[in-house]
C-alpha cells in the first residue's frame, strides 16, 4: 500500500497558490485552505467575532483528521516560519510523503498588485511590508530545509507558472537552463552544489557569499 501524501502549496502572499491548487494536486485529494474557510464563514451569515481565527482552528482540525486517518491531503501556507517546517518533518516521521510545491517571483510589486486585485474581489488585504517579510523569511527557510521534502518543485509565477526545478529525495531531477533571480539570490548555494558535482555545498561558502558573487557578476559588462 502506497504511503499517504501531503501536498504543500507554498509561497508568499499574492503568488497564486489558491488558483494553482488544481494544477498540482490530484482531483481526489482534499485541500485545506483557511482563507476559503473564512470566506465560507462570512457567507454563512453567522455573527463571528474573529472569522480568520476560527477558520484557522477549523483548518487545524481538518489537518488532524486526515493525519489520524493516514489520508492524503494538501494545504496552503506561506511556509515562512520554522514551526511549520518542523511540523512537516514530524508528519514525514508519521509515514507521509511530503511534497512541497514552492511558488515565487523576483518582483514583489507583482505580489502587491495581485493582492490589490484580490481585495477588489472580496479577498483579504496584506500590508506590503508584511508581504516582504514573509517573502524573505520563506526563501531563507527554504534554503535551510531545501533537501527535507520527499519531493520539491520550484515554480516561478511572475507572468505564468513555469517549472524552475524538481528534486526527489534531495536529488535533482530537473533544473531549468535559466534560473530566475529569486532562485539565484536566495537558493544559489543549492544549485551551485548540484551543477558542480565535485564540490560539496559547504565548500561554496555561505548563502550570503553566493548571493554576493551573483550580484557582482550582474554588474560586469557583457
Amino acid at each position: 500500500m502506497a504511503a499517504p501524501a501531503l501536498y504543500v502549496i507554498a509561497g508568499p502572499n499574492g503568488i497564486g497558490k489558491t488558483t494553482s491548487d488544481y494544477d498540482f494536486i490530484p482531483n481526489n485529494i482534499p485541500v485545506i485552505n483557511s482563507d476559503e474557510i473564512a470566506a465560507q464563514l462570512k457567507k454563512s451569515g453567522r455573527h463571528i467575532t474573529n472569522t480568520q481565527e476560527l477558520a484557522n482552528e477549523k483548518a487545524l482540525e481538518l489537518m488532524d483528521f486526515y493525519l489520524r486517518g493516514k489520508s492524503s491531503f494538501g494545504f496552503e501556507t506561506n511556509l515562512c516560519d520554522v514551526e511549520t517546517w518542523k511540523s512537516l518533518i514530524e508528519i514525514q516521521k508519521q509515514g507521509f510523503r511530503v511534497n512541497v510545491i514552492f511558488i515565487s517571483t523576483s518582483d514583489l510589486a507583482v505580489l502587491n498588485s495581485r493582492i490589490k486585485v484580490r481585495v477588489q474581489l472580496g479577498g483579504h488585504f496584506v500590508l506590503p511590508e508584511v508581504v516582504r517579510e514573509r517573502y524573505l523569511a520563506g526563501l531563507n527557510l527554504l534554503n535551510h530545509y531545501f533537501h527535507k521534502p520527499d519531493k520539491l518543485q520550484l515554480f516561478d509565477n511572475a507572468v505564468s507558472m513555469q517549472l524552475v526545478a524538481e528534486y526527489s529525495n534531495g536529488k535533482a531531477l530537473y533544473v531549468a537552463p535559466e534560473l530566475p533571480d529569486w532562485v539565484k539570490q536566495h537558493l544559489g548555494k543549492q544549485f551551485l552544489a548540484d551543477s558542480q558535482p565535485g564540490i560539496k555545498a559547504r565548500d561554496l561558502g555561505s548563502v550570503d557569499e553566493v548571493r554576493r558573487r551573483y550580484l557582482e557578476s550582474k554588474k560586469k559588462p557583457g
